[in-house]
């Protein structure tokens, strides 16, 4: 394996200003295909390994010692790192020129789990507000496809053969269509399906009256 430090050029005055004005901003749905090798567990190491993590980044640290002792340990137990996951909220969008839109369901993604899951609940009445002529049986057809890739059913085709994460970002790719996604964001959770339902609860069901 060649190791490759990619060390900025020119005046080492200017070297890191000027590598960071021209370097390329990596999409959110992209983070998790980056691999980032932090050496160094010691407060800025791991600062900045946590801090890649929570960002989405696969982050390894590493920390190399020449004889058994504890780095900037307080006898504290280590805290298990909590899983992060990926989610984007699916959203009917009747008539695409005018922007308007009603969200629809959730897609959660989960790498530690190799997880891919989604809740989509259509509710006809605040889409036909919007377009009173929208076609909620053919949008309910698009709905329940989502479901198939994400369970990865027959009924998907080739796209339920896929891995979890190859399904999540071809459902979360940019669209011009009636059924689009919100941005990909990340988050943190034990639990993969609570974060589901909770987003949901959210993110897509109306807020009652009085909720604040």
């Amino acid at each position: 394996m060649k190791l490759e430090s990619r060390s900025p050029t020119g005046p080492i005055e200017d070297a890191w200003s000027g590598a960071k004005f021209n370097m390329k901003l990596v999409n959110p749905a992209n983070k998790r295909k980056y691999k980032v090798i932090v050496v160094g567990s010691g407060l800025a190491g791991g600062s900045a390994a946590a801090t890649l993590a929570e960002l989405g980044y696969d982050v390894a640290c590493f920390c190399f010692q020449d004889s058994p002792r504890r780095a900037h340990s307080f006898g504290r137990p280590p805290v298990p790192a909590t899983p992060t996951y990926d989610y984007a909220i699916v959203r009917v969008v009747p008539r695409v020129e005018r922007g308007e839109f009603v969200n629809v369901g959730v897609i959660v993604s989960c790498d530690a789990t190799d997880s891919l899951a989604c809740r989509i609940e259509l509710d006809a009445q605040r889409v036909l507000a919007i377009d009173p002529a929208a076609d909620i049986a053919s949008i309910g057809a698009a709905l329940a496809a989502i479901g198939a890739v994400c369970t990865g059913d027959a009924a998907a085709g080739a796209l339920g053969m896929l891995s979890p994460r190859e399904r999540f970002h071809w459902l979360v790719a940019p669209r011009s269509a009636v059924i689009q996604t919100s941005p990909v964001h990340t988050g943190r959770a034990s639990d993969p399906d609570a974060a589901l339902a909770h987003l949901f609860e959210t993110m897509v069901k109306p807020r009652r009256a009085g909720s604040g």
